[in-house]
């Protein structure tokens, strides 16, 4: 058996480290990688956020998203209104409380990305992430 990982086995292995990092640095807050992700979806959006919008975002399920959103409302991160022209839309806005644990978080986050590649260069982060990107749209043309 061939010893070298394959490509998509390393990004899955990447992608579940850092979501078990965030989760742990998460935790004493009480919110999770996922919740995170939402948040911070509609936090940088520049326009209204649908709750479907998160769901194409996120690549996930309707009734993921519903979990997602309904553990932010709770924490009262998140609020949740039927928008005014479509009743069948769900629009997902961020409160105060939410932006103020944004600017925390962000500061983890940076740490996080900054440790992620410690040691590349300048030239070897943006080769990656247009390696990554084209990769990312080679696998969209699969379906």
């Amino acid at each position: 058996m061939d010893n070298e990982k394959s490509v998509g086995l390393l990004i899955k292995q990447i992608s579940e480290q850092t979501d078990k990092r965030i989760n742990r640095d998460m935790k004493r807050y009480n919110v999770t990688c996922a919740q995170m992700r939402a948040m911070l979806l509609v936090a940088k959006s520049e326009s209204v956020v649908s709750q479907k919008d998160i769901e194409v975002a996120m690549q996930v399920s309707h009734p993921t998203v519903v979990g997602i959103l309904t553990g932010l409302e709770e924490k009262g991160l998140i609020r949740c209104a039927f928008d005014a022209a479509d009743k069948r839309v769900k629009n997902v806005y961020i409160t105060a409380e939410a932006k103020c644990f944004l600017s925390h978080a962000k500061n983890a986050a940076e740490s996080f990305s900054e440790n992620a590649v410690r040691g590349f260069s300048d030239e070897e982060v943006a080769t990656l992430k247009a390696l990554l990107m084209r990769m990312q749209e080679n696998i969209k043309t699969l379906d």
